[in-house]
């Protein structure tokens, strides 16, 4: 439905969308908002950077008004997934900020500002980002406590601790790495941890948290084959002479130049490729069947492999700190911060089917998260290092 906008609101409204506004103007237009009736607002938390205070759709459709005297009126459009997490706190640009977290918020679930507490000691925070480096000798190297600069010399490469959780691989001479063909380096990374290696040729792979990702030295090879536990999103120069392979499982995903990620964590029930450029072909080895995927769509492996249309970048939200949930149960919300967090979750109590939606800023406390998702149909204990989940 269209709800008429009052015209001594448009200027409060731009400083509002300025992050100018003073605390009786913030008051007026959230009162402006909680005047709605069957309507809702969607809204976008960011932490990293307050001056987004808006969602990029709210703001048009403000701004459609405010710049154009003739439009009287402003589109909101009714709810069409379900409610992510219901607020006790206020206005709905600050509980946000103050959260970072993302949020369907229906007017009537808007209440007085309340003032964020201070965290605690105590708060459980993502573990500490330690990647080991596995060399083909079987020696390893903390890249936490390596300092930026050369880490190491192999056969033909050097390897640069570029930035804390960035490796870079230099090629140095094509006919040692010859020789090393069947050489291998591993990447592994804890709960809390990521890590993004590039190549020589410019293509980038970044692992996710505990995950393991395994690679041959000899980047020269007509053949790259790669094995991956856990999850990464690659970035693969197109380069018709190399073939670029990974294996997951008993899935194979091979590629000459793309964007793509793979989701193979041996806890969760299916192994998902999600490609947002390019064109890979996926590998069911248990079945020999192969499929293209297309931009804007997922393979999902679960015994057979199925092909659908996705929102691609969706998958890659880790990469940009964030967690991203659609339409996801409560053990897919728990097993990513059990994996994020360091934690063992048990259940007590009949499963909920209530579903999740949204992003959750990764740079969050678990107790900041799970009093996010406390605002649902589910509640938490926590003892140590374990969470009680309470449906």
């Amino acid at each position: 439905m269209a709800t008429k906008i009052p015209e001594n609101l448009i200027a409060v409204i731009n400083k509002y969308l300025e992050g100018t506004a003073s605390p009786e103007e913030v008051e007026l237009v959230n009162e402006w908002y909680s005047s709605f009736n069957d309507t809702e607002v969607e809204v976008q938390a960011d932490s990293l950077d307050m001056k987004e205070k808006i969602d990029a759709r709210l703001k048009s459709r403000l701004k459609t008004v405010t710049k154009n005297p003739a439009a009287k009126e402003i589109e909101l459009y009714p709810r069409s997934r379900p409610i992510w997490f219901r607020t006790a706190a206020a206005a709905a640009i600050f509980c946000i900020i103050s959260t970072g977290a993302y949020f369907l918020l229906h007017p009537s679930d808007v209440q007085p500002l309340v003032k964020k507490e201070k965290p605690v000691k105590q708060e459980i925070q993502s573990l500490e980002n330690k990647i080991v480096l596995t060399l083909q000798d079987g020696s390893k190297i903390s890249l936490t406590d390596a300092a930026t600069g050369k880490v190491i010399v192999q056969a033909g490469f050097t390897i640069t601790k570029t930035a804390p959780g960035q490796l870079t691989y230099s090629l140095l001479n094509t006919s040692d790495t010859k020789q090393t063909s069947s050489a291998s380096n591993k990447l592994e990374t804890p709960g809390g941890g990521q890590v993004q290696v590039t190549y020589p040729d410019g293509s980038k792979v970044s692992i996710n948290s505990s995950s393991s990702f395994c690679f041959p030295v000899a980047f020269a090879s007509k053949e790259f084959n790669t094995n991956l536990d856990g999850e990464a999103f690659f970035e693969i120069t197109p380069d018709k002479s190399r073939k670029f392979k990974v294996r997951s499982g008993m899935q194979i995903t091979e590629v000459l130049g793309t964007r793509f990620n793979i989701n193979a964590y041996r806890d969760e029930p299916s192994i998902n490729t999600t490609l947002l450029e390019g064109s890979i072909r996926i590998t069911d080895l248990s079945h020999n069947n192969s499929k293209l995927i297309k931009p804007g769509q997922q393979s999902v492996f679960n015994k057979t492999l199925q092909i659908s249309d996705v929102e691609a970048e969706d998958a890659i939200a880790w990469t940009q700190g964030y967690f991203r949930f659609n339409n996801a149960d409560i053990k897919v919300v728990m097993r990513e911060l059990e994996r994020w967090y360091g934690i063992k979750v048990r259940y007590e109590g009949k499963l909920t089917s209530q579903k999740f939606d949204g992003s959750i800023d990764k740079k969050l406390t678990l107790e900041q998260v799970l009093g996010l998702l406390g605002k649902s149909q589910v509640h938490f204990k926590m003892h140590g290092k374990e969470v009680v989940v309470m449906l």
